[in-house]
């Protein structure tokens, strides 16, 4: 569609003429304006991204509609060229081009991309501005930032996470070491000496060393958790009945919980600890009191939700939300906050580990989160975790309750850690059992082909250099396939182990460890019938 200011009907360039059907068919809106701004003409695309019917377009001011043009376009016209410009020909080649808002009717205003070029016709100056719209690139711009912003942080958070599994699994065997000695050594102490009660604060603390390489340990390994069919209503009941027992009484807790939640598929245990790192996060976030509720309900997760949050996976899920009305964070806090050691807190009041176990944890159980807030707003956090078919309640196996004994059976210790199989040794002869020890898999095969028959168990770490526990136990069984194994390891999780269990290893026990609980396991196995 063309409209006209007195006889101009066509655009002529350089050549010939410029059809008018040829103008309709642009994309771009085309406006023809005066050097008073006045628009003389458009096209049917022009009419459309304006929203101004042909008859309110001719003879109105372009600046009504693209304010980045002035009304006097004089200036503007004698930048677009710098050569003479000949009667009924385009000025020439060149462009110029600006981004700007152009506002609708409606005075709506979206962001275009302007390309000015100047034209005389019927010796008339002419300023020819062609328009696009640019604002769904320019979301699509801010949305690939964004997911840039969120894969960068992901990567940052697997490579941390990485070196610090290597860092723990190292420092797990030196706390075994520590820990062993500390508890074997409370045996020969009067329990009301000095001495004592400085060996149980040496125990103490390496108790909660132990606690925390467990959580960085945690942080890289996909499936540690004993994942079952769980009701997250009844796991957040259990929060709150915690939190309400030390949480500032001026703070108010809220719930609001779907019925008939789906179940999900988790480690309750797990799933409580982040809601609570959560939880006293935002006690701390409202010094002065506030509200904390706590929600849950069903949620699917479609493409478009996938497309806007890098990481999401469609499908459904049970969505807890986490919200408070504390003090909030500025965009480079928020962007940190699930990075290990990260931490606005006082150096005495945090590790900084809370947070980067929440996100590690909800990782790990395949769920979603993701946090909103603002200074002075408050925070919120979404947690998504995916839905299972399965019923919630079956119950726990029952745990082992045998008294502690010391033994006179012999004993074959593989490590290659000399400071845990020299404690281990130590320890379990001051228990009256007779021990054999050897740092590696080859050594333990060939201690095991002669002397099998006076072997009573088989004390073996996971991952040693040259050969593994597993492959180690499996040559062993070639032996003497009614060898019983305990497996060892400073990294992993029984549920990491299943296919060594699987294999027939009776046991397995998470370094470090007491004494006390090592013995009472290798009861439980040699005690053990076949």
């Amino acid at each position: 569609m063309m409209i006209s200011k007195a006889n101009k009907q066509t655009l002529v360039p350089a050549g010939g003429t410029f059809p008018g059907v040829l103008l309709e068919c642009m994309d771009e809106a085309v406006f023809a304006v005066d050097c008073d701004g006045n628009i003389c003409l458009a096209n049917t695309a022009a009419v459309s991204i304006s929203g101004y019917t042909v008859e309110e377009l001719n003879g109105a001011k372009i600046s009504s509609i693209v304010p980045f043009l002035a009304d006097d376009l004089r200036s503007t016209m004698a930048g677009c060229t710098n050569s003479a410009v000949p009667q009924t020909s385009v000025a020439d080649s060149s462009t110029s081009l600006a981004e700007g808002l152009l506002r609708k009717k409606t005075s709506e205003t979206i962001e275009v991309l302007l390309r000015l070029s100047r034209f005389l016709h019927e010796g008339e100056d002419l300023l020819l501005v062609l328009v696009r719209d640019i604002s769904e690139l320019k979301g699509a711009k801010h949305e690939c930032e964004e997911l840039r912003r969120q894969v960068i942080r992901a990567q940052r958070l697997e490579s941390i996470g990485t070196l610090t599994g290597g860092i723990a699994h190292d420092f797990n065997n030196l706390l075994g070491g520590i820990l062993g000695y500390a508890s074997f050594s409370k045996t020969f102490v009067d329990k009301n000496s000095r001495v004592f009660r400085a060996i149980s604060a040496i125990e103490t603390t390496a108790i909660r060393a132990a606690a925390l390489t467990r959580q960085l340990l945690g942080m890289i390994r996909g499936d540690t958790y004993e994942v079952r069919p769980t009701d997250l209503n009844k796991v957040v009941m259990e929060v709150v009945r915690l939190l309400s027992r030390t949480i500032n009484k001026n703070i108010s807790i809220e719930t609001f919980l779907e019925d008939n939640l789906p179940v999900v598929k988790a480690d309750d245990g797990q799933i409580q600890q982040v809601l609570l790192n959560i939880c006293i996060n935002a006690r701390d976030a409202m010094p002065d009191g506030g509200r904390l509720i706590i929600s849950t309900k069903s949620f699917e997760m479609d493409d478009e939700f996938c497309r806007m949050n890098e990481g999401a996976k469609s499908g459904k899920y049970v969505y807890i939300v986490v919200a408070d009305t504390g003090i909030g964070m500025d965009d480079l806090t928020r962007s940190k906050i699930f990075e290990p050691f990260f931490t606005t807190k006082d150096k005495n009041f945090g590790t900084g580990l809370g947070l980067s176990m929440v996100w590690s944890i909800v990782k790990n159980h395949k769920g979603y989160i993701k946090v909103e807030t603002k200074p002075g707003e408050g925070s919120t956090f979404h947690i998504y975790l995916p839905v299972t078919d399965l019923r919630a309640g079956y119950k726990d196996l029952p745990g082992k309750d045998r008294p502690i004994q010391s033994g006179s059976e012999t004993i074959l210790v593989v490590d290659d850690e000399e400071v845990i199989r020299e404690m281990t040794r130590q320890a379990l002869e001051g228990y009256g059992y007779k021990v054999l020890t050897c740092s590696s898999g080859q050594s333990a095969i060939d201690i095991f082909k002669n002397r099998h028959d006076e072997i009573d168990l088989v004390i073996i770490d996971r991952i040693m250099p040259d050969m593994s526990g597993k492959e180690t136990f499996i040559e062993l069984e070639k032996i003497s396939p009614d060898v019983k194994a305990l497996l060892i390891t400073g990294y992993g999780a029984e549920s990491e182990v299943r296919e060594e269990l699987g294999l027939g290893i009776r046991g397995f026990m998470q370094k470090p460890f007491q004494i006390a609980d090592l013995c009472e396991e290798i009861r439980l196995i040699i005690e053990e019938k076949d």
